[in-house]
Order: structure tokens, then sequence, then C-alpha cells
């Protein structure tokens, strides 16, 4: 169950991320609706995988690029797409590195 399930969760986060990266990347834009759904694909994925002691290496991959896009994107967002963003990207920058995080996988 949970292996399908984290399975779906990828293939709805790499959905999400192709429509939310391009746009991001060219128009500077982010489309909250898309972002806060990675937010909810995250928070379900860490629940799945916080105990396991290993993660798909493609999952690891997708999230690396989601991180790295949104890290680098967000440094050149306007002040106002910034303002009405940049708590959520935080957030959801946060929830990646608690995924992918080692000593959290631990714990």
């Amino acid at each position: 169950m949970n292996k399908e399930r984290i399975d779906e969760l990828e293939n709805l986060l790499l959905k999400s991320m192709t429509i939310l990266l391009p746009r991001l990347k060219v128009h500077k834009e982010v489309l909250m609706d898309e972002l806060y759904k990675i937010s909810h694909y995250l928070k379900e994925i860490y629940t799945l995988t916080h105990n396991q002691e290993y993660i798909k290496h493609s999952l690891v991959h997708k999230l690396f690029v989601l991180y790295n896009m949104l890290q680098a994107e967000s440094g050149y967002l306007p002040d106002s797409e910034s303002e009405r963003s940049s708590e959520l990207i935080i957030r959801v920058l946060n929830e990646i590195s608690d995924v992918i995080s080692v000593e959290k996988r631990y714990l």
C-alpha cells in the first residue's frame, strides 16, 4: 500500500512541477494552487517515508530539482509576487528538507 501510494504521489508531484516550474522560471510567476498541491503531497510523502531508511532515487531527484528551482528562482521574483508567495515557498522548501533529510530518517 505505501509503495503504491508513494509512487502515485511522486507522479502527482511531477505533474504539479511540470506546471509550476516553467511558469516560475520564464514568467517569474508563482502558481499558488500548484504550490499548495505540492505542499499537500510533500506532507503525505513525509508521513509515508518518515521511518524508512531509503527513499526511491527518482523521488529524491524530483525533490532535489524542485528545491533548487524554488530556491534559485524565488530570488528573482518581483516584489509583489515575492510578498504574495514567499511564506508558502519557504514552507515547501522546509517540507522538502524534512523528506530528504538524513538526520530526520533516524529520529
